[in-house]
């Protein structure tokens, strides 16, 4: 957390100096300092969290990427479902096998596939391993079933672990 608060100053102390308080000025001070952490970081302060910071901000960053674009491939996917004849959708609600583990990462997991159009997190089973989930549009069940694990829950408890 002190790493994130320390390049957010540094930012702003960027965007001071250039005398420029814009969104896009700020966001190049926020990357210039972040290589500036990642360049002083000395792994022998703490090994165990060795390259902690500068890699957890990596795969936030990955993380949100892979969501904007599966975002706007599911909201073209679903426009295209919405003007096409309804004899062509195939709506399901299957049960998705979890990896997480907390309540945090099922409920954010949860709530971004319901974030994404065609895609609605209904239940969670009592043991915390199934996230029943209505897909709109169905053609294989097991590519449906296993693309919530193998995309968004796998992206997001990299960020989360």
């Amino acid at each position: 957390m002190k790493h994130l608060l320390l390049n957010l100053f540094m930012a702003v102390v960027w965007a001071t100096s250039t005398k420029t308080f814009s969104l896009l000025n700020l966001a190049t001070g926020f990357v210039i300092s972040y290589f500036i952490i990642w360049l002083m970081h000395d792994p022998r302060d703490h090994p165990a969290r060795a390259m902690s910071y500068p890699l957890r901000a990596w795969k936030l960053i990955s993380f949100l990427l892979y969501f904007m674009f599966d975002l706007l491939r599911s909201t073209l996917r679903i426009s295209y479902y919405v003007v096409s004849p309804l004899r062509r959708l195939h709506p399901a609600i299957l049960g998705v096998p979890l990896t997480a583990k907390t309540d945090t990462q099922i409920t954010v997991l949860a709530n971004l596939t319901t974030l994404i159009p065609g895609t609605f997190a209904l239940d969670i089973s009592d043991d915390h391993r199934v996230l029943y989930v209505h897909f709109m549009k169905v053609s294989n069940l097991d590519r449906a079933r296993n693309s919530i694990p193998q995309g968004i829950e796998r992206k997001l408890l990299e960020v989360m672990r």
